[in-house]
């Protein structure tokens, strides 16, 4: 396993320059580079309609929107439940400068009209969607039905992760965490969406070799 880390990483370098590369050509070509920058946006795109579920899983990052569109579930009657995960703190939070993700969405969600009693967080300490995947797993029991919400360009990824891992225990429904100015028909003109989508797309292969 150790002897496959240096290529892994090598080719890891080699995609990411290669995919600015390409995304820099097509912001470059008018009219078409549009038209093909909205259908990869469409292709990361596996979000669903709420639906009534058991829970609703908020997946970790993203807390300016993620949070506040588990709480218009939760307020829509949808599921009596949100559920949180425990995120490895990074420096910020080691040193007390920030408080954990796990803490603001809480005080979001509570602020937002999600009462206390109905928020769960999960023990288990996760650092990836594949950790969180895992950690739903711990919970089953073959017959819950779950909302789960994630970045819209995150959602291809993460339904195909969850599926695979909570096969026969769970049935998820991605929802698309919801932004007041960017979306699939203009994320484009944030630099900060930018690298999102740019980073979810070369994640695809990553995740296609480690997780099948």
């Amino acid at each position: 396993m150790p002897r496959w880390r240096p290529l892994r990483h090598s080719l890891g370098r080699i995609t990411l320059l290669l995919g600015y590369a390409a995304l820099a050509w097509l912001l470059l070509w008018p009219g078409a580079g549009t038209v093909l920058l909205v259908g990869l946006g469409a292709a990361l795109d596996a979000s669903e309609r709420p639906q009534a579920a058991d829970a609703i899983i908020t997946l970790g990052g993203d807390a300016e929107t993620r949070p506040f569109t588990a709480a218009d579930l939760y307020r829509a009657g949808w599921a009596p439940q949100v559920i949180l995960f425990t995120h490895a703190p990074d420096a910020a939070v080691t040193w007390g400068v920030e408080q954990t993700e796990d803490a603001l969405y809480r005080t979001v969600l509570q602020a937002e009209g999600v009462p206390e009693t109905a928020i769960r967080t999960l023990p288990q300490v996760v650092d990836s969607t594949a950790d969180e995947a895992h950690a739903l797993r711990s919970i089953c029991t073959g017959s819950q039905h779950w909302l789960v919400v994630t970045s819209r360009e995150h959602t291809w990824r993460a339904a195909r992760l969850l599926r695979q891992v909570l096969a026969g225990c769970a049935q998820v429904h991605l929802i698309a965490a919801q932004h007041p100015h960017y979306g699939p028909l203009n994320w484009w003109h944030s630099d900060e969406w930018l690298l999102r989508y740019l980073h979810e797309l070369l994640k695809l292969p990553y995740y296609r070799v480690r997780h099948g």
